[in-house]
């Protein structure tokens, strides 16, 4: 996917995978969660972020916007079920990248990974690693 910078936190989703085969309705909760924690943790650290998936268009938002519209019909889902996704700021210095088949989000840039050590999003699981070393 990529080579996780420093600094980087690399967390397991395998457990929301699991979740999204085995109860659909939770699933769909605790993307919404999670995607209304994103958005308000890229708010605090950037003004503009894109939102990228290998599926649907390619966005510009202000997530300071997004945040206030309150959007239930959000295209680009944070947790990787099928596709990467990927959350990033114009300067491409902090961003969030969601990776299927590895069944992580790794999060990346000083401002975006202190934010998620304070308010973590509800789908992220155990450390799989920090700044691209192995948390075992």
């Amino acid at each position: 996917a990529i080579e996780e910078p420093d600094p980087s936190v690399t967390w397991s989703v395998a457990a929301m995978q699991k979740m999204y085969e085995s109860n659909a309705d939770k699933f769909r909760v605790m993307e919404k969660q999670s995607r209304e924690q994103l958005i308000r943790a890229f708010g605090a650290v950037a003004g503009r972020m894109y939102a990228l998936d290998l599926n649907h268009h390619g966005y510009s938002v202000m997530p300071n916007d997004v945040a206030r519209l309150g959007m239930d019909a959000w295209p680009i889902p944070v947790i990787p079920v099928h596709n990467y996704s990927l959350f990033i700021d114009p300067s491409f210095s902090v961003g969030l990248l969601a990776h299927p088949w590895e069944a992580s989000i790794c999060a990346f840039g000083d401002p975006l990974v202190k934010q998620l050590a304070l308010t973590p999003l509800a789908c992220l699981g155990k450390i799989m690693r920090s700044s691209g070393h192995s948390s075992s």
